[in-house]
């Protein structure tokens, strides 16, 4: 495909990403080490190999006359390398605090290599730095999966197309049948009082959040994941409960307001390329005792099922396909999503369970992500994913508090002890 050519117009959803993020910036940053040789000309290299593959990863936001659009590029994609041995912590809080310009036909991915410093040339971690109008947490732990099978010299196959998820759901004759009726009259009800309250923004400074890791092994995710389903929920209701414990001790808050990505892919099947297959929901609630735990998590979860349903999500997408046409500003966007969704103290991303390729002479060993901040002051944001039988959780926040990771930590091993 030739540089330059339109893709196609954003999706309602991307077009809100996008202009929020020019008041709010809302990049995103996942992470991978790789087991095998890699330096910085075989990176470059390989993500030449994604962006001929994927024509949207890497592709530029332009304006047209039908809104902003995607735009290909042979432009290649800009690589850091850090020190070698660096922490990749540090390195996505530097991500983080480093907006995108947005400018028409601006850079929207980038790359970070820090090789391993053993002295073997034998590792290195990559970090991918996406605007979020173009991608979500599961499309970048795809294009992860696609660089080692790159990095390893392994043809990808004919190229991916790119697609909203407006467009994806027109196939899902439950979704679409919703929003053929149009957007509803007002906003979903609300369960607790407590959710109305607008968020306020801070201004985005270039200043580092905090940025934590912390991996669970083998044994213990299994156990977290057989007391969740002996309990009658899920991992992702223990790791709202165990977010909200968190953000009880360490910062004193006494209602927890939590807001869920949610995956499409359930309804639109697995994506072959990158983009934003998502919808979002909100959940909150007070902390009790240690008793309560499973308790909790089993209300989360079942306050998310309306949000999860098809007839939930033909709604998301009705009202802000109504809301977010093609001439929407920032300001009208910024003004939805802080009705809407932002309105929260933590964020709770689980990605689920990850299956890297295997067998390549590059291969993923770790799995960290995503981060990512709305700008909203005083968030926090605890990533999950689950790779190789191993819970991986990231944490992030301004001024977030080095304890929330270790609260959520112990507040899961205790879930697994109260479990048994």
């Amino acid at each position: 495909m030739p540089p330059d050519a339109l893709l196609r117009p954003l999706g309602a959803l991307e077009r809100m990403y996008h202009r929020f993020s020019e008041l709010h910036p809302m990049q995103f940053v996942v992470a991978a080490h790789f087991r095998g040789t890699i330096d910085a000309t075989g990176l470059h290299d390989a993500l030449a190999t994604l962006q001929q593959h994927h024509p949207s990863f890497a592709a530029r936001v332009v304006e047209s006359e039908s809104g902003p659009a995607i735009a290909t590029t042979d432009e290649p994609i800009p690589v850091r390398s850090a020190a070698p041995g660096a922490a990749w912590e540090a390195e996505a809080a530097r991500e983080l605090a480093d907006a995108f310009t947005l400018r028409p036909g601006a850079p929207t991915v980038r790359a970070v290599l820090i090789s391993d410093d053993d002295g073997s040339d034998r590792g290195a971690t990559v970090l991918l730095t996406f605007v979020h109008s173009l991608a979500d947490g599961l499309s970048g732990a795809l294009l992860l999966g696609d660089l080692a099978r790159a990095l390893s010299g392994e043809q990808l196959g004919p190229g991916t197309t790119s697609e909203s998820r407006e467009t994806a759901l027109t196939r899902v004759p439950a979704v679409d049948a919703v929003v053929r009726l149009g957007p509803p009259d007002g906003p979903p009800p609300l369960a607790h009082e407590e959710l109305r309250a607008l968020p306020v923004f801070r201004p985005f400074d270039g200043r580092r959040p905090a940025v934590y890791a912390q991996t669970l092994d083998e044994t213990t995710t299994a156990g977290l994941l057989g007391a969740a389903h002996r309990h009658g929920t899920t991992l992702h209701g223990a790791l709202i409960a165990a977010a909200g414990r968190a953000a009880t001790r360490t910062r004193g808050i006494d209602f927890v307001r939590t807001m869920s990505p949610i995956s499409l892919l359930p309804f639109v099947g697995t994506a072959d390329g990158p983009g934003v297959f998502i919808a979002v929901a909100r959940t909150g609630g007070r902390t009790g005792s240690r008793d309560s735990f499973w308790a909790e998590a089993r209300d989360h979860v079942a306050a998310l099922a309306p949000a999860r349903s098809a007839a939930g999500v033909g709604r998301s997408v009705a009202a802000i396909g109504a809301a977010m046409d093609a001439g929407v500003t920032a300001a009208r966007a910024e003004a939805f999503m802080a009705r809407g969704a932002l309105g929260l103290d933590v964020v709770v991303s689980n990605l689920g369970v990850l299956r890297f390729p295997v067998g390549g002479e590059v291969q993923v060993d770790a799995f960290w992500g995503p981060l990512v901040l709305t700008q909203v002051d005083g968030e926090q944001m605890l990533g999950a994913a689950t790779t190789a039988g191993r819970l991986a959780l990231v944490a992030t926040g301004y001024d977030m508090s080095p304890d929330f990771l270790p609260a959520v930590v112990t507040a899961l091993r205790a879930a697994i002890d109260d479990g048994r």
